[in-house]
């Protein structure tokens, strides 16, 4: 059985469908069901044995025309295997987020941890390593540094600069990494995480910077991507 017990689902785009407005009660509450036997099982595939699944009809006379209704929503691919095109793409577009999710957050923690070594600034005095604390001030001295300021104007938690300004300058993120930085930002501020409870779950900044969390795979809600994928191939 799938590991992934939801999935996403359109009514607007299910109701508006020419085939489902077509469909009787019984009919559609036929469909609904395999698209959760689908959605559950291993392959996101209708099982071989669909009769031990779904009754298609009280009325054995209508039982045909109930059937042929409802599995035209189901075309054949391999293997002779019937399965909804949409929930199939939807199925394996949540399985690639997850494996992704999962691959850098296994790359991030199974990393050496290795001890920087000390650096001797004439100025280290003029930097106060104010505690990561949401009431934290942020008018803690910084050296300049633009590219640090673009980060920080960026992230949305303003808490702990001086300890973001150390990660920074540790880290000395190259262009390509800074531009990975700021779009890390940008993606991670749609998901739910970022967003839930005005923002307490947001990372502070020198974590995020020291956990190296611009490499991970944002959590992206499918139902957000909806007008960014084109679904004119795969209707109900």
């Amino acid at each position: 059985m799938s590991k992934k017990p939801w999935y996403p689902f359109f009514p607007a785009d299910f109701r508006s469908s020419p085939r489902v407005q077509t469909l009787t009660l019984e009919q559609e509450a036929c469909l609904r069901r395999l698209l959760d036997i689908q959605w559950l099982s291993e392959d996101c595939t209708i099982p071989d044995n669909m009769q031990m699944h779904c009754s298609w009809t009280s009325n054995a006379m209508q039982e045909q025309c109930t059937r042929d209704a409802v599995l035209q929503f189901f075309p054949i691919i391999e293997d002779g295997k019937r399965a909804n095109l949409r929930l199939r793409e939807l199925f394996f577009k949540a399985s690639d987020t997850s494996r992704e999710r999962k691959k850098a957050a296994e790359t991030r923690w199974n990393k050496p941890k290795t001890k920087s070594k000390k650096k001797k600034d004439a100025n280290a005095s003029v930097l106060q390593c104010d505690s990561d604390s949401d009431s934290d001030s942020n008018n803690t001295p910084i050296s300049p540094n633009g590219d640090f300021e673009k980060f920080w104007n960026a992230y949305p938690r303003k808490s702990g600069k001086g300890k973001a300004w150390e990660s920074w300058d540790k880290i000395k993120p190259n262009a390509q990494i800074q531009s990975r930085i700021l779009e890390a930002i940008t993606e991670q501020s749609k998901t739910e995480q970022w967003k839930k409870d005005k923002g307490q779950y947001i990372p502070f900044p020198a974590t995020w910077l020291n956990q190296k969390r611009w490499e991970d795979s944002p959590e992206i809600v499918l139902a957000e991507k909806q007008e960014e994928y084109d679904w004119s191939e795969y209707k109900y």
